[in-house]
């Protein structure tokens, strides 16, 4: 599920353009600039309603979270895959994109400067920092 988030954050830019607002360019007339765009990602059904347990308990009062959990109950109509994935067509911002998998990320637990710092401390007890619980 992680790489798809950031496979998702990748092809972003070439997304279809979903939202755009007025910005003023260096000559200076107005032209629009894309704000949401829409990525098409096969998410399995049970990729898809972990994504949604981890935000709900990260991130409750989100709205993002909210608009992903009432996709839940009609994902089984989106475009079944060969492979057994449903293309979804997700619609959001870039910094979105980001805070989902900062999300999902503190979600997976221990950061690497705690692991580090974890293994420092077995270091200077004289155990392996492959002895767990020992």
């Amino acid at each position: 599920m992680f790489q798809k988030l950031l496979w998702w954050r990748r092809v972003w830019p070439q997304g279809t353009p979903y939202a755009t607002r007025p910005f003023m360019n260096q000559a200076g007339g107005i032209e629009d600039a894309v704000t949401q765009r829409e990525v098409r990602v096969p998410w399995k059904k049970a990729e898809f309603e972990h994504l949604v347990r981890i935000l709900q308990a990260v991130k409750p009062e989100w709205s993002l979270t909210a608009d992903l959990a009432r996709v839940l109950p009609v994902f089984d109509r989106a475009r079944l895959l060969p492979d057994g994935n449903r293309l979804l067509p997700m619609r959001s911002y870039q910094k979105d994109i980001n805070e989902i998998i900062a999300a999902v990320a503190s979600a997976r637990g221990r950061s690497r400067n705690e692991l580090a710092d974890l293994a420092e401390k077995q270091e200077q007890e004289g155990k392996s920092i492959w002895d767990v619980g020992a």
